[in-house]
């Protein structure tokens, strides 16, 4: 459930951040609840991003750190970073393991600001060819 947090950065002095984007939340921070686990959330996040993947991406930035969009660049490129992953643990000569690759792969996909919807669409066009 979201509830609403109203100005509340405007009577401290420390900054309030998205836990989504990290950007600025200077009014209308949006608290969403995962369990017994609350996040602060901007409008914009909270307004474009679906709930299930809010709490997706807030779990993945809490174990693997980062936040969405940290390292965008409009050079990045799913099926690259796809032979990259798959080159590093063959560098390892370890077996890759699928559970791994895909949590990896989500991560720095949410790194770059791809939503996991994109991410997922992404991979279905890789598959297809």
């Amino acid at each position: 459930s979201i509830l609403y947090l109203y100005s509340m950065a405007t009577n401290t002095s420390q900054t309030i951040r998205c836990g989504i984007c990290y950007s600025d939340v200077k009014r209308n921070a949006k608290i969403y609840q995962d369990g017994v686990r609350f996040g602060v959330v901007c409008s914009k996040c909270h307004d474009n991003i679906p709930k299930d993947d809010l709490e997706l991406m807030a779990n993945m930035f809490t174990a693997y750190g980062g936040y969405f969009g940290k390292l965008k660049s409009a050079n990045f490129s799913l099926y690259e970073m796809l032979k990259e992953l798959i080159s590093e643990f063959n560098i390892n000569s370890e077996e890759v393991p699928v559970d791994k690759l895909n949590i990896e792969m989500m991560h720095r996909a949410l790194l770059h600001g791809v939503t996991p919807q994109e991410f997922i669409r992404g991979l279905e066009i890789i598959l297809e060819e």
